[in-house]
């Protein structure tokens, strides 16, 4: 046990490493056009309809995260997500055949192949990562901080790690994320390590909504939960990981 808890120990120390070096590298590039898009209203920047009723879900065990990152992006983009939901190109014309749950797997599917591959969407350089084992998330980051990515344009993102003896200060990021119009990839797992990527979506209160991307669905949870480490999230209970936007 004490190997495992070392183990653990060594992966947050590096993984805040990692992220310290990503987000110097990227910091200042992504700060254009910020002030247009916080501009808009948060009803401006989210599709109406909120696409959680079951039809969209990841199409095998190891894309909870690039599921999570194609659905941040449907609700960032309404011309994307009218896209998967009809199939109907406006700039060209054109109608995808496919069912909207299967543009979404295959979607889903291309996204896990960027972030884990050795450059990103932007073009940047990322370590590659097994696909076996699901995403990383600094490439989490990197994929909602580009362009025409799954974040709030113009904005960067970042990896924060969930202190297990102070949950309450990240739920409190997360929630301001939430209300400035973010959506947030968050890793859960168990005691000893992550195991699936969920997207709080929205928040009520002393709630907030996730997308669980294993069901399609959103389910809310609450403060005292999320600070206790007991989400019951796919099997899953404690927060590990955070992808909120930087702060100006």
């Amino acid at each position: 046990m004490r190997i495992i808890d070392e183990a653990v120990a060594r992966l947050r120390d590096a993984l805040a490493s990692v992220e310290d070096l990503v987000l110097r590298s990227r910091r200042d590039a992504r700060r254009t056009s910020v002030g247009s898009v916080e501009a808009l209203t948060r009803g401006q920047r989210q599709v109406p309809d909120r696409p959680t009723d079951g039809s969209y879900v990841q199409p095998d065990r190891t894309t909870c995260g690039s599921s999570s990152l194609v659905m941040s992006r449907m609700l960032h983009d309404p011309s994307y997500a009218s896209w998967i939901a009809t199939g109907h190109d406006a700039a060209t014309g054109r109608t995808d055949p496919r069912s909207p749950g299967q543009r979404f797997a295959d979607e889903s599917l291309a996204m896990h192949d960027r972030t884990n591959g050795a450059t990103g969407r932007d073009g940047r350089l990322q370590l590659p990562w097994p696909k076996a084992v699901g995403t990383q998330p600094w490439a989490v980051a990197a994929e909602m901080s580009a362009a025409s990515g799954s974040g709030v344009p113009g904005r960067a993102y970042e990896v924060r790690t969930v202190a297990p003896r102070d949950r309450g200060t990240t739920w409190d990021h997360i929630a301001a994320a939430v209300d400035g119009g973010h959506h947030v990839p968050l890793y859960v797992g168990n005691a000893r390590r992550p195991g699936h990527v969920v997207l709080v979506i929205g928040g009520t209160g002393d709630g907030l909504t996730l997308y669980d991307p294993a069901s399609g669905r959103a389910r809310t949870v609450s403060r005292e939960d999320f600070s206790r480490g007991r989400l019951g999230v796919s099997g899953w209970d404690e927060p590990w990981f955070a992808v909120t936007p930087v702060a100006d």
